[in-house]
């Protein structure tokens, strides 16, 4: 089963993908929860100050992620698939 975000498909087929909180830790008494994928989850909504700060977050993830000398494991992140049981 997917997990409730966007980018799950691409995840679970082992492309790499990145997540981070939704919290209004600014306090805006903003809830994405209460708009996400509704009529009213409009850029024109979305809070500049929050848009500027992810957008620096994720540059800098990427960043360092693009130059470990290393990938990253990913075991243990998803369900290994199930092995048919045998009949006999």
């Amino acid at each position: 089963m997917a997990r409730s975000t966007d980018d799950s498909n691409f995840a679970m087929q082992g492309i790499p993908t990145l997540t981070f909180g939704i919290a209004d830790t600014k306090g805006y008494d903003f809830n994405y929860n209460e708009i996400w994928h509704t009529e009213r989850d409009m850029y024109n909504k979305s809070i500049p100050e929050y848009q500027n700060h992810t957008s620096v977050v994720t540059a800098v993830v990427v960043y360092g992620l693009a130059n470990l000398d290393h990938l990253l494991s990913r075991k243990g992140l998803y369900l290994e698939e199930a092995t048919p049981q045998s009949s006999h």
